[in-house]
């Protein structure tokens, strides 16, 4: 296994990426590109419109290469208990 992306169908018609990973020796062949485009096509056939995603500041580029748009700032609170910037960000499907 190189990865996986978590994702969710809402019934008002967005789609959202909970989590995607790759695992770091993999990272920059594409293979992370490619599992967020399977969710999506997934997130599409169930009807969504658009697609979120809260990403961390390291994430922004993968995330604003692939056609997504911040939309939000704001602050996360890990399960260790520290607070940490990220973005939420969406693109229409």
């Amino acid at each position: 296994m190189v990865g996986f992306c978590g994702y969710k169908c809402h019934p008002d018609g967005v789609g959202e990426i909970c989590g995607l990973y790759v695992d770091p020796e993999i990272q920059g062949r594409g293979a992370g590109y490619r599992l967020l485009r399977d969710a999506e096509l997934i997130i599409a056939r169930s009807g969504a419109k658009r697609s979120i995603v809260e990403a961390s500041l390291a994430a922004l580029p993968f995330y604003t290469r692939a056609g997504y748009s911040v939309t939000e700032q704001m602050t996360h609170l890990t399960r260790g208990g520290l607070e940490i910037e990220v973005r939420r960000l969406e693109r229409p499907l």
